[in-house]
């Protein structure tokens, strides 16, 4: 029995040792590879960050770990290209790097290695980075705007959703002319421009950082012109009617006579007392009678609008032929650049000088509001009002209320 112990102690000895020898053995077995040479590895960059900019990356880097490390290559496309910065340490042993790096728009993966004085390197480190450029630009857009209104004491804007990665900047002016600046961050949903000067123009200029590290930001190309809607009916337009009083005139005889301020052709003038006004209606008032038609009728007003876009309506009360035939009453509401509006057989869309048109055709019904749009890219002397044919006895039209608006742009 004791015999049978000791051979069993005398084989786990034996296989124990050789499990010493056969382990030592690999751990040696490199140096045939390095000249007999012992591989030195150089620690780790402890932290890598690469920002993001206009055709360039930014490498920021943190040192903590190896003493001995003083040089650091960033290598990128499969090591064709690098950048190489050597330093000092810093006696406490943390050290910072940055470098700005000029790269094409596009996405890239680099390498990281470290060095020691005697030219031993780390263990790659692995990070990705983002150039952005003339592609990313050009596909950027103005934030949307839902709605801007100009109130008593400020313009309030209403925003749809933005992209998180976007800011708007506003630019406008306060009512003694100074500019002001505001930033209208990606979370907002509306904006209050306190004091904000009425109907003057507001420069939007919407911003883009791609990513939450990106150094630069990216903008619109061109900035975008915003204003609120602005009633400029009483600043351009004289006896325009609406209210209580209604259109004003003087009255010839039965109730009938001329509209103030406004220019009645002699067509429109069917006898002493018909000139285009109804004292009762307090209106614009055009009527055929027997034996007198209105063929290429106008009466219209003439002013200069600044640059914009403009939406002028009418609202006509009554209209429809008395003996309710609409078959007699054709009537454009018309926009023309000059002193005067385009005669009747002439207005159509190809015609140069209109700015815009509605037609209130013969056979339609005619009563209700009706308008017009049409934009200015410069100031521009225009006239305003309309053109008819009224035909047979008692035709009739009647404007009671103009209205000029200069529409907010968005």
């Amino acid at each position: 029995m004791k015999k049978t112990v000791n051979s069993f102690i005398s084989v786990v000895l034996f296989m124990m040792l050789a499990g010493v020898i056969s382990s030592c053995t690999p751990m040696d077995d490199y140096l045939k590879y390095t000249n007999g040479k012992e591989i030195v590895y150089t620690g780790q960059i402890d932290l890598t960050v690469f920002r993001s900019g206009r055709e360039r990356v930014v490498f920021y880097g943190l040192l903590m770990s190896d003493p001995k490390v003083n040089k650091v290559c960033i290598f990128w496309d499969n090591k064709k290209d690098s950048v190489v910065l050597n330093f000092e340490r810093n006696p406490l042993g943390i050290d910072t790097l940055e470098a700005n790096i000029p790269l094409p728009e596009g996405s890239y993966n680099f390498e990281i290695f470290t060095y020691d004085k005697d030219g031993h390197e780390s263990v790659p480190a692995h990070a990705m980075g983002n150039s952005y450029g003339e592609n990313y630009e050009s596909g950027l857009y103005d934030r949307p705007v839902k709605g801007i209104a100009q109130m008593a004491d400020h313009v309030l804007i209403d925003w749809y959703n933005a992209d998180p990665t976007s800011f708007v900047q506003l630019d406008f002016q306060d009512s003694q002319e100074v500019w002001h600046t505001r930033i209208v961050p990606a979370s907002s949903d509306t904006t209050v421009l306190l004091d904000c000067k009425p109907v003057s123009q507001i420069s939007m200029q919407t911003y883009y950082i791609p990513d939450g590290f990106a150094v630069d930001t990216f903008k619109v190309k061109k900035p975008k012109y915003i204003n609120a809607d602005a009633d400029y009916t009483d600043k351009y337009i004289k006896n325009p009617g609406g209210g209580a009083n209604g259109i004003a005139g003087i009255e010839l005889s039965g109730g009938f006579g001329y509209p103030l301020e406004w220019t009645v052709s002699e067509e429109v003038k069917v006898n002493d007392s018909k000139q285009g006004w109804s004292k009762t209606n307090k209106a614009l008032y055009f009527e055929s009678i027997a034996g007198r038609n209105i063929e290429n009728g106008k009466v219209y007003q003439t002013f200069t609008l600044p640059k914009g876009k403009y939406t002028a309506e009418y609202n006509c009360l009554r209209g429809n032929p008395l003996t309710v035939n609409t078959a007699k009453t054709d009537v454009y509401f018309v926009a023309a650049k000059g002193t005067g509006l385009p005669d009747f057989n002439t207005i159509e869309p190809a015609n140069p000088g209109i700015l815009s048109f509605y037609r209130t055709e013969a056979g339609n019904i005619i009563a209700g509001r009706h308008q017009i749009t049409f934009t200015l890219t410069e100031e521009t002397e225009l006239t305003l009002g309309f053109v008819m044919t009224l035909k047979d006895d008692k035709s009739n039209y009647q404007v009671n209320e103009l209205k000029l608006t200069y529409d907010a742009v968005f």
